[in-house]
């Protein structure tokens, strides 16, 4: 799965690609056994100049696959590339994590599906994207229409599409692909900390804005707000208005003292993080940012925040393997 920010630079060199009339192999990670870096639904781009965008691992597949990658796109056939990281082989040798992956690499070509497709993934738009391997055929429904054509998974894509949290996966020969877009970050406060949010959010793949304490905002189901404007009244003012939202994660920053008068006669609810952030001894205003970004981020997977090497299950690093969307 990608992020919206990932799916954007895919998106863009992908408009290169078709602006300079340059031919280009996607690589898709389409199943995934056991551990791997990345999950189903990564991508990564290859250009017949050798042109290399986003990524499928942490930089250990990415040079094995890029001569296929080429004969792809010189021979105009698909194939399905399965890595056992486990094997005593000239992959295994050098691959960190104990799974199995299956590529799937195909030359790009465009037409209306793969269009709408590349225009969904720059504007953020909710889509299932039914592929069939070693086909031309597949399908894309957004929240607004259907194009192309794929009878046998029209119904199934249509129902992801109401759903949120679907993982891309692989049923028989047709992989159902989608986007992992996070709720907006809103962010009442001017101060440095607020730039600081900005900055972590937005390389985390969060669509940030900042808003005036008085500023009446319409606020996205889900969303994620941060009170921070170090003023007790304005303060006040923006938790209220969070409260009425249908925000996930209300975090004020805050003492413990002082938010018990800021908040006095306010109907709070879980929702409610102050002192916001995790502890980790945070400090520094950059400091400050980072846990309260890190306790978003455990909210939003349903996470416990705890040491990865305290948890039992088997957990793997990377987008959307560390719980449910």
């Amino acid at each position: 799965m990608q992020t919206w920010k990932e799916a954007k630079l895919l998106a863009e060199g992908i408009l290169d690609c078709k602006k300079r009339g340059v031919r280009c192999a996607l690589l898709t990670i389409v199943s995934v056994r056991g551990s791997s870096y990345r999950k189903e639904g990564a991508k990564f781009l290859v250009t017949e100049e050798g042109e290399e965008i986003c990524s499928i691992s942490g930089g250990c597949l990415e040079k094995g696959l890029l001569d296929t990658a080429l004969e792809v796109i010189n021979s105009n056939y698909s194939v399905l590339e399965r890595i056992n990281m486990e094997e005593e082989s000239s992959w295994g040798m050098w691959l960190g994590c104990p799974g199995e992956v299956d590529i799937y690499i195909e030359p790009l070509h465009f037409d209306e599906v793969m269009d709408a497709w590349v225009d969904a993934l720059i504007t953020g738009e909710k889509f299932v994207l039914a592929k069939k391997l070693f086909s031309s055929e597949k399908l894309l429904v957004t929240e607004r229409s259907i194009v192309g054509s794929l009878l046998v998974a029209e119904e199934e894509a249509k129902a992801m599409i109401k759903e949120y949290g679907v993982r891309p996966y692989l049923k028989g020969d047709i992989f159902f692909d989608t986007l992992l877009r996070y709720p907006p970050v809103h962010i009442f406060g001017g101060g440095e900390e607020a730039h600081h949010f900005r900055e972590i959010a937005q390389i985390l793949g969060f669509e940030v804005f900042l808003h005036e304490p008085s500023e009446k905002v319409k606020m996205a189901k889900g969303s994620f707000v941060i009170v921070a404007n170090h003023n007790l009244k304005a303060d006040r003012l923006s938790l209220k208005q969070a409260l009425m939202s249908e925000a996930s994660y209300i975090g004020v920053v805050s003492s413990r003292k002082r938010f018990l008068k800021l908040s006095e006669g306010l109907d709070l609810d879980d929702r409610v993080y102050c002192p916001a952030g995790l502890d980790l001894g945070s400090f520094t205003p950059e400091e400050v940012a980072f846990s309260i970004m890190a306790e978003i981020l455990k909210v939003y997977w349903g996470k416990t925040g705890e040491s990865l090497r305290k948890v039992k299950q088997e957990v793997t690093h990377g987008i959307g393997s560390q719980g449910i969307l």
